[in-house]
Parts: structure tokens; C-alpha cells; sequence
């Protein structure tokens, strides 16, 4: 409980006043592989959950490699923890070009019990939890990350199929990656 507590007043605390911004030019992918390897050989994940990558090298942004991190391992850890028994997680990333330019283009997809239909749309609300320990507070800050770096998320679920999280964040030209 104590543990439980300090995570809560620490995502607060976050929400209240985000720590300054350390901005860089990094690549996305690279950071994904590490915080896949990070969950693949936990041993809590090890034994029963699968975790695959489909990188594409090369998807330069500019950010907060820090807050970015902390973004992806909060939807990661949901992925662990809505994956009952044996489960699988694939984290991809790709290129996306659309009317706003080039995206960075991540999808973590598990094989966890899903989200109900009926609580979708409050799941990025402060305070919402279907978790009987969880805070509610991570998928808030979640978005407010993503958002911070002009970026858009997405969940697509089905109940006992699975979840989908699909997050883009605007790549930097090759210019300021050589400079």
C-alpha cells in the first residue's frame, strides 16, 4: 500500500507540474527495442509472455527521450498486466506519411483480456481504473506525453481478444538529424 501510494502521489505530482522538458533528436525504434528486451526478460514476463518487435530503424524525433520512455512503459506494464496466463505482445513501429507530414508510427498489441466497449472512451481520464491496485493515473499521463510532443493516441480493443495502442509523433527532417 505504502509503494501504491508514492506512485500515486508521484503521478500527481507529475500531472500537477511535468518536469521541465530535456529535449533531443533520437531514434524511436532504438528505445523501443530496449524496453521490449527490459519486458522480455523480466522474470515476471519471461516464462509466459512472448514479446515481439517489427522495427523500422530510422524514425528520428525530436523529444523528451525520458517522458517518451515513461509513456511507452506505461502501456507496456498495462499490456503485462491485462495478459492472463501466456500472452504475447508485439510492439511495431513504421513510417506514416499523411497530411501532416512524416510520423513515427508505434502499435503496442497484446493478447490481454481487452477493454470493455463501455469504459473505452474514459480509460485517458485521471483517476479511471478497471485495476483493483491500479492508480488510473498512467494512461493520463500517457496522453499528456504524447500530446507534449504534438502527437496523437489510439486504442482499438476487443474484450478477451486483445488491445491495440497506435501512437504518432512527427519525425524530424534528415537536416536536423545530420546537424
Amino acid at each position: 500500500e505504502i509503494n501504491r501510494l508514492n506512485q500515486l502521489i508521484s503521478d500527481i505530482l507529475y500531472l500537477a507540474k511535468p518536469p521541465k522538458s530535456i529535449e533531443s533528436v533520437f531514434d524511436i525504434s532504438n528505445m523501443l527495442y530496449d524496453l521490449a528486451y527490459a519486458v522480455s526478460t523480466d522474470p515476471s514476463c519471461r516464462d509466459r509472455i512472448k514479446v515481439e518487435t517489427e522495427l523500422t530503424s530510422g524514425l528520428y524525433v525530436r523529444g523528451d527521450p525520458s517522458q517518451l520512455r515513461q509513456m511507452f512503459w506505461n502501456i507496456i506494464i498495462n499490456s503485462v498486466q491485462a495478459i492472463r496466463g501466456k500472452g504475447r505482445i508485439l510492439i511495431r513501429s513504421s513510417i506514416l506519411q499523411n497530411d501532416s507530414g512524416r510520423q513515427a508510427k508505434v502499435s503496442i498489441e497484446d493478447t490481454g483480456i481487452g477493454i470493455p466497449p463501455d469504459v473505452i472512451d474514459s480509460i485517458f481520464d485521471p483517476f479511471f481504473t478497471t485495476k483493483e491496485k491500479g492508480t488510473g493515473l498512467g494512461l493520463t499521463i500517457a496522453h499528456k506525453i504524447v500530446e507534449s510532443h504534438e502527437g496523437k493516441i489510439r486504442v482499438d480493443s476487443e474484450p478477451e481478444k486483445g488491445t491495440v495502442f497506435t501512437i504518432t509523433i512527427p519525425m524530424v527532417s534528415s537536416l536536423e538529424v545530420e546537424g
